[in-house]
């Protein structure tokens, strides 16, 4: 880091660290089994600490619908005011935690606004990733509708045996699951396309189990399983899996998302192109369009999703 920026940051002491791992360690103390368990009882009042906007434990207030209230032991400073809905003005004030200097300074001025920027892109950062709901970037809206992105997922269960023996089979390659949905009948998926797929997975070290609606395909790769249905969310659930390259729909890359699995896309139409678009940008996928697809730039991309360990 800028020593300046360092200066303003840490103001000499353990700030810093503290900003940065505030919100993972909040997502990870509201998923402890006793914290969750509180949803279980019944209260009339949420007290939550004020402490570098853990913003976390703000969905209680929004599970339980009842009022809350915030406390804080020290000293208001930028970023808590517009938490309570306040206002500052550091211009006067500064920021105890950048340590200032009175009169403050031109310099010092500069320090304190850097400092509220990156406590507030630090914390909106890690929720972005952490959390994700069928709206994104927010919309303004009415209160008759509640997104609830994700509701549909279940944990993943046991697979039927058969499927089982033979995901356990592909060994410490593991298995690629691909399946366009319902987005797309294989009947009407072009010849040429279908062919460049075959070869391609044919190339792999990993099994492939491809959401098919016929049983066979006369030159289908010993390393290759066709299945009309599938158990999608018990499979994304699954140790093994390594990869899962689908049509880019809404329910199946928040299954993705929920399993934490890489994924490419190959968007057919609708909202598809713009999902693909979001996990791009946000690093857990990559997409190719169905019209370009061809095979040495396909087994390219299905490589490098594989082997990229982000």
């Amino acid at each position: 880091m800028d020593p300046f920026l360092d200066k303003a940051f840490t103001g000499g002491s353990t700030v810093l660290p503290l900003i940065t791992e505030i919100p993972k360690i909040c997502v990870q103390g509201l998923g402890q089994k006793e914290v969750q368990d509180l949803k279980k009882e019944k209260f009339d009042l949420i007290i939550l600490n004020l402490f570098f906007m853990d913003y976390c434990f703000l969905s209680f207030v929004h599970y339980f619908k009842i009022p809350f209230v915030y406390a804080h032991a020290g000293a208001l400073t930028n970023p808590y005011y517009d938490t309570i809905g306040s206002f500052n003005v550091p211009a006067i004030s500064g920021n105890v935690y950048v340590m200032p200097e009175f009169p403050l300074t031109f310099k010092s001025k500069t320090e304190d606004h850097c400092f509220e920027h990156f406590v507030l892109c630090s914390q909106q950062s890690y929720i972005r990733t952490t959390r994700k709901t069928l709206e994104w970037p927010p919309k303004p809206g009415m209160p008759n509708v509640i997104h609830a992105g994700g509701a549909h997922i279940k944990a993943p269960r046991k697979l039927a045996q058969d499927l089982e023996d033979w995901v356990e089979g592909s060994g410490e390659e593991g298995f690629i699951f691909f399946s366009l949905g319902s987005a797309l009948n294989p009947d009407f998926f072009p010849e040429e396309y279908r062919q460049i797929l075959v070869k391609v997975f044919g190339s792999l070290k990993q099994k492939v189990l491809w959401k098919w609606n016929k049983e066979t395909m006369p030159d289908l790769p010993k390393n290759v399983k066709l299945q009309k249905w599938l158990p999608q969310t018990d499979l994304l659930g699954h140790p093994k899996l390594k990869l899962f390259i689908t049509h880019g729909g809404q329910l199946s890359t928040l299954e993705a998302l929920y399993n934490g699995v890489p994924v490419i896309g190959i968007p057919i139409f609708s909202d598809q192109h713009t999902n693909m678009k979001i996990i791009e940008s946000e690093g857990w996928g990559r997409a190719m369009e169905l019209k370009k697809l061809d095979e040495h730039s396909f087994r390219i991309l299905v490589q490098e999703t594989l082997n990229n360990k982000t």
